[in-house]
Order: C-alpha cells, then structure tokens, then sequence
C-alpha cells in the first residue's frame, strides 16, 4: 500500500502542476484547462465511477504519457456526444508501445 501512497502522491503533484498552467491541443486547436474533474475521473473517486486499485495505479502512472498526447497529436481519432457533452479521444502508444487513449471533454 505503500507504494500506491507514493505513486499517488508524485501523480498529484505532476497533476496538479499541470493544473496550473493547462495545455495546448494542435488536434483542437486550442488550450485544454486540465481540471479536479479528470483527477477525479483518474482515480475513482467519490461520486463517480469505482475503479479497481490496480486500474487507478495504471492511469496515475500515464498521466505524464496523457499530457504529451494532449500536446503533440494533431489528429482527432472519435468524437462522441452523451448527455448534451462533446468528448473527444485521442489514441498513440507511449514510448513502451502501450495504447493510451485521452478523453477531453
């Protein structure tokens, strides 16, 4: 447990750095405010979705992977609307070859 403590808490941080001053998205051709909501949506908590342990220390550990997708695709890969909000993906491999897709809303 431990170690999902540490790993928590350097996600946060990195997250909460980013917070601060957002990203630019070539595929939007806009700035992308980074938000307590997609924390949330992250790890699970409270009010939205449960997500095992296991799959909450898989997206902390992405999050710097998330961020550099944001800011380097330029293509749009789905775009879908539920409950009158527009979400769109973006889907790349990080450096290890794993599939990573960001939602932004």
């Amino acid at each position: 447990m431990t170690s999902f403590i540490n790993i928590k808490k350097r996600s946060r941080e990195l997250y909460d750095q980013w917070r601060k001053v957002g990203s630019y998205s070539p595929a939007l051709k806009s700035k992308i405010r980074v938000s307590l909501l997609g924390w949330k949506h992250i790890t699970g908590t409270t009010g939205y979705k449960k997500r095992p342990l296991s799959d909450v220390i898989r997206r902390l550990k992405l999050i710097s992977d998330a961020k550099e997708i944001i800011e380097t695709s330029t293509t749009l890969q789905g775009k879908s609307i539920r409950n009158n909000k527009t979400y769109y993906s973006l889907d790349a491999l990080n450096s290890e070859g794993i599939g990573i897709r960001v939602i932004q809303l």
